[in-house]
């Protein structure tokens, strides 16, 4: 097989590149053999044109695995956005402000006191 091309023989297609690239490969050891430069040069062109195709094609899978890991981030969003939310910022002069935050009531809370906040929860949290 060419050197820098890996093919899944899962597909019939893939096969069929595997084939190409076998016989690419023995041809480029004749062509060495019979010290034949000008054959040696056209057969690195279609070696490089096989690896291309390779890396092209392993592209998409990997931009289709991309899509579905952005899917499933969207999905686990919203399905996270009903759950209560709590946070903390700091002021520009150093104090930690609590947050909280419940969707499905659209009450919240913003509190210097994470005692404070837990009370609030607590009292307010409808999955407590």
């Amino acid at each position: 097989m060419v050197k820098g091309i890996t093919y899944n023989n899962s597909h019939p297609i893939t096969k069929h590149q595997a084939n190409m690239a076998a016989s690419l490969s023995h041809r480029l050891e004749v062509a060495r053999e019979m010290h034949d430069t000008q054959l040696l040069e056209l057969l690195e062109q279609e070696r490089q044109q096989l690896t291309s195709a390779a890396t092209s094609k392993q592209a998409v899978p990997e931009f289709i695995a991309g899509l579905k890991n952005l899917w499933q981030g969207l999905i686990e969003a919203i399905a996270c956005s009903s759950e209560l939310q709590v946070w903390q910022t700091w002021s520009s002069s150093g104090i930690g402000w609590w947050h909280a935050y419940d969707p499905m009531t659209g009450q919240s809370v913003c509190t210097d006191s994470e005692l404070e906040l837990r009370l609030w929860i607590e009292q307010n949290y409808r999955g407590s």
